[in-house]
Order: C-alpha cells, then structure tokens, then sequence
C-alpha cells in the first residue's frame, strides 16, 4: 500500500547480513545504505564481495532503493565507480554528496552535475540530492534557480525531502516549502523526520513543527509513488518505535 524505506546506522549492525535481518523484523523490504558497507567504501568492493552482497539481497528480498554517497560531485571518477556498481546491485537510486555552492560557481558544477545524470541516465538509475540545513544550495528555491540559470532539466534531478533540516531553519516544511515548491514532482523519498523549532531537536514523528502529517497527506493526495524513508535521526530510540509512530499518523489521514 506505501512504500517504507530504511537506512540503519553502521556502529549499531555491522554487518550487511545483520542489518537484512533487522529489516526482516520490520517488514521492510526496500533498504537505504551509505557508501561504505562493513568499513569498506563500496568502490573497493572486489567481484566477489559485490556477489556476496547480492545474494544476500536475492536470499531475503531485498532491494537498495538508495544508495547514500559521501563524495562531492566534482569527483567524476568515483561517480563512476558507483554508478557501475550500483547497476550490479540493481539499485534504484543514487543521492549525490552535493556540497559545492550552487549561485558562485554554476558553470562548474553545471559539468560535473550533467556528466553525473548522464550516468544516471545510461544506468536507469535516479540521481537525487537532498536538503541540508548548512548547504543552502540543497534547498528548493536554490535548486530551482540553479536548474533554470543552467539549463539544467529539474526533472531529471530528483529529491530527498528532509522536514527536520527545515525546521532547523525555522521554516514549516509544508506551509513555507512544499506548498510553494515548483518541484513537487521531483519528490521521490519523504524522510520521517522531526523537531522543534525552538532548538531544532529532534522529537518522535507527529511531536514537532515537521508538519508530518500535512507533508504526508500532500504527498498521497498527489498520488506519490516514492517512499517514506526512516533514518536513525533520534538518538536512544529504536526503529519500531519511529515506524510504529509515522504508521499512526498514516491511520488518521
């Protein structure tokens, strides 16, 4: 009926097999994963480790909606590794480590953003970026600027949409962001996540200014087809405790 995502924390699960497991008990079938899988970045995987892990996915059902990269986009040569490999592993996304300054170097970044969704592109593969609270190029208004001064196309560029960066702002992700927001479409992921504009801490799904429950009923009522990600954003707290939370919240919409 929706689709759930998550990405589990490397101290907490160790290894890949471990974290399946984990997901199993959830009853998530679509994984998040960082670059770096049991201490290795997943561009110094051998042939035989890359087979291991997707044997894994094969044996328990599994697939890597996205893959987290921690490298900025100027570096095309690890892009392509990833994206190599990516395609192996039959992942459906790619989130860019986008941390190069939209407005000062458009030129530039222009380059390394349209040989990166080429990439994208040959491999089928979606190139998202997502907003942060302390890279301003990351957030809708930039991007949308940036994508019209470049000629870049928007929809080929998608979104990790983050309500707690926003709220860090002082910005309600729905009435001040979304419901403006010229890319709506671009939406494929939707993380649960949120906080309290007072200190922009982090508080359980529904307990804070995030406007979970507008953003979530937005996005169905647009007939979102993307996922609503978790992510080990609350410390002390466990993972069936923060879906158990946002599954409420789904029931009352």
């Amino acid at each position: 009926m929706y689709n759930f995502s998550m990405l589990l924390e490397d101290n907490m699960h160790k290894s890949f097999e471990e974290k399946i497991k984990v997901f199993n008990k959830l009853l998530i079938n679509n994984i998040e994963i960082n670059d770096s899988i049991e201490n290795k970045n997943i561009t110094e995987l051998n042939g035989e480790e890359i087979e291991r892990i997707r044997n894994l996915l094969v044996e328990y059902n599994k697939k890597i909606v996205l893959l987290n990269c921690s490298k900025n986009i100027n570096d095309y040569e690890y892009y392509k590794a990833v994206f190599k490999i990516a395609y192996i592993l039959g992942i459906e996304n790619v989130k860019l480590g986008f941390n190069l300054n939209l407005s000062n170097k458009c030129n530039a970044i222009k380059e390394y953003l349209e040989l990166i969704l080429k990439l994208g592109d040959n491999y089928g593969i979606g190139t998202l970026i997502e907003n942060n609270c302390s890279i301003g190029s990351t957030h809708d208004v930039e991007v949308t600027k940036f994508c019209i001064q470049c000629g870049i196309d928007k929809s080929s560029l998608g979104l990790i949409f983050n309500p707690l960066e926003y709220v860090k702002l002082k910005k309600h992700p729905f009435f001040h962001v979304f419901y403006n927001s010229k890319l709506k479409n671009n939406i494929q992921f939707l993380r649960i996540t949120d906080g309290l504009f007072k200190d922009g801490s982090s508080t359980l799904p529904g307990q804070g200014n995030g406007e979970m429950k507008e953003m979530a009923s937005a996005l169905l009522a647009r007939s979102f087809k993307g996922y609503f990600s978790f992510t080990p954003y609350l410390k002390d707290v466990d993972e069936y405790t923060i879906v158990s939370k946002f599954k409420a919240i789904l029931m009352e919409i």
